[in-house]
């Protein structure tokens, strides 16, 4: 019985030993990258949206040609499904009108992600060690500036610039890039009415997406910015069905591509939003949102 014990106790000791070593130790992150013992730790994270978690650095929005007249707050759930890496997230959005119909403020911020990633996901990502067993990390700030350039009854045209903050962190754990980015695009809307009393709209964008890496000889990734889409309106409801992608140069990750369909119902101030997106190439999620829009 003595001997049994003794086996046992050896037995989970040499378990608990090897699986420290193999998924939490120093030795296991330097055997993973093949640390050559000088290199920080932070530069074996690839700053790409295919390497890192799904709001890492995502695809910005479709711009639809058009400036909103109306202020509004949001505050949506999202659930993103990957096999090794489920994740979720709240996510806040706002809107302000400087000039009704001619220049408007807008952001986007996730002020919490929750993951919890498969050993295989934490070894292709080089996750460092000391942030193996970390769950939760915060985004980045994303703040747009929107102008209308032509603003017809069948078509319009919008410039937006927008800008990424660096207030995300946990690096480490191949999250977020805790880096600035910028972008700007052109888009455009051709609508026109429908027999049913309803309205469609074309919408195009065109652009250009610019990040900041951890690499010291590739300091910024450059990416061309594009998206298409068509929005039915009629009464109180807005669906609608877009393809979006940025394509870099450096070609880790960073070409992701996504096919998103959402529908909106307002009910007075409130606006109610679903949505379903799934990501085509270099992003390997399918994400669902669901959440409130309160027009002030």
């Amino acid at each position: 019985m003595k001997r049994i014990c003794y086996i046992l106790c050896y037995s989970v000791t040499w378990l608990t030993c090897y699986y420290s070593v193999q998924a939490q130790s120093h030795e296991w992150w330097a055997e993973n990258v093949q640390w050559d013992g000088i290199t920080h730790w932070s530069r074996y994270i690839t700053t790409s949206a295919g390497a890192l978690g799904p709001n890492g650095l995502p695809i910005p929005s479709l711009s639809s040609g058009t400036v909103l007249n109306q202020n509004y707050l949001a505050f949506t759930g999202n659930v993103h499904v990957k096999e090794g890496d489920p994740t979720s997230n709240p996510a806040l959005y706002g809107n302000f009108a400087l000039v009704a119909d001619k220049v408007s403020f807008d952001f986007y911020w996730v002020p919490i992600e929750l993951f919890n990633p498969s050993h295989e996901v934490k070894t292709e990502r080089n996750v460092f060690h000391e942030y193996y067993n970390v769950k939760h990390a915060t985004g980045d700030i994303y703040l747009n500036t929107r102008v209308q350039l032509l603003n017809r009854d069948r078509i319009k045209l919008a410039l937006r610039i927008g800008y990424k903050f660096a207030t995300s962190n946990k690096l480490g754990a191949a999250r977020f890039t805790d880096s600035p980015g910028y972008y700007f695009d052109l888009s455009i809307n051709h609508s026109s009415n429908l027999s049913s009393g309803s309205r469609l709209a074309w919408i195009g964008m065109l652009g250009f997406y610019a990040w900041q890496t951890n690499k010291p000889h590739l300091l910024q990734d450059d990416a061309l910015l594009a998206g298409i889409g068509l929005r039915w309106t009629v009464k109180k409801w807005e669906t609608e069905g877009s393809m979006r992608t940025y394509v870099g140069y450096m070609n880790n990750g960073d070409q992701p591509m996504v096919l998103l369909t959402r529908t909106k119902y307002r009910i007075g101030k409130v606006q109610l939003l679903g949505s379903l997106q799934f990501g085509l190439h270099d992003y390997p999620y399918t994400s669902i949102e669901t959440g409130v829009f309160y027009h002030l």
